[in-house]
């Protein structure tokens, strides 16, 4: 290939480029570069992707805080578990109905 051998098998390497360890960011200094761009792209990339989720999970849905004080109100009033759980059910098909629509 060209290379010139000159007896330590770790410089052949470099030269050829094959060491992995010739890539990495050398020092401390550099480790501490790596891990601050690292996680400078975590922290940007966080409310994007975070937001992508949301669409993909809940597509089309807002709950708004009116909506939210209206059915603790309702789920508030009934006495027994029947009649809660028959209104949750109800409250449920409502919002379906209306987010569908």
């Amino acid at each position: 290939m060209g290379v010139a051998t000159c007896g330590n098998k770790y410089e052949t390497a470099v030269r050829r480029g094959d060491w992995c360890g010739c890539d990495r960011p050398s020092g401390w200094i550099g480790g501490w570069a790596a891990l601050t761009v690292a996680l400078a792209l975590g922290i940007a990339l966080l409310a994007p992707l975070k937001r992508l989720a949301d669409r993909i999970v809940f597509p089309g849905r807002r709950i708004h805080e009116a909506d939210m004080d209206r059915v603790r109100q309702e789920l508030a009033e009934p006495a027994d578990t029947d009649t809660l759980e028959v209104l949750a059910h109800a409250l449920l098909a409502t919002r379906g109905a209306r987010g569908a629509g």
